[in-house]
């Protein structure tokens, strides 16, 4: 992991090219929301958390490479698919 500096660029745009989610983490979109699921179990629902959640002493930093790229990794924009993700779900449609 890097040494925070990844984690003090949030304004940055995430790569269009992001590899798949790490392994040992799960990526969900759920009501137009992003969230990431750490190898332990918790959730987390934008870059800012997550940079929190890495930087804090105990948590899982399983399955991610070093040195960290954070916009890389993760992607929060509910549009975007990650490599190895499905196609978007139907959608209703609007008459």
């Amino acid at each position: 992991m890097s040494n925070g500096d990844e984690c003090a660029r949030t304004d940055r745009p995430a790569c269009l090219s992001a590899g798949p989610v790490p392994m040992g983490w799960q990526r969900k979109v759920e009501e137009g929301c992003v969230r990431y699921i750490s190898p332990s179990g918790t959730a987390l629902t934008s870059l800012e958390q997550t940079c929190a959640y890495l930087l804090a002493d105990g948590t899982c930093k399983c399955g991610l490479e070093c040195p960290l790229n954070m916009h890389k990794v993760f992607n929060f924009d509910p549009g975007r698919r990650r490599l190895g993700e499905g196609p978007p779900g139907p959608r209703a449609s609007r008459t």
